[in-house]
């Protein structure tokens, strides 16, 4: 069986992932992080996810 990531530090949060990636996904909905800026001039919305920083380009 594959090694599994829980998320602890964070309160009552126990969730499980199979990918340590997933697992730093899903702390950056606690520690707030937003890392991925939009790329488009004048822009200043902040992402913490890249693929949703790509589908909010879509929209300018």
């Amino acid at each position: 069986k594959g090694k599994l990531f829980q998320c602890t530090g964070f309160g009552d949060c126990r969730m499980v992932f199979t990918r340590s990636e997933h697992l730093a996904r899903h702390a950056r909905k606690h520690t707030g992080e937003k890392p991925f800026k939009c790329v488009v001039d004048g822009c200043t919305r902040m992402f913490s996810r890249f693929d949703n920083m790509v589908q909010h380009t879509q929209t300018h």
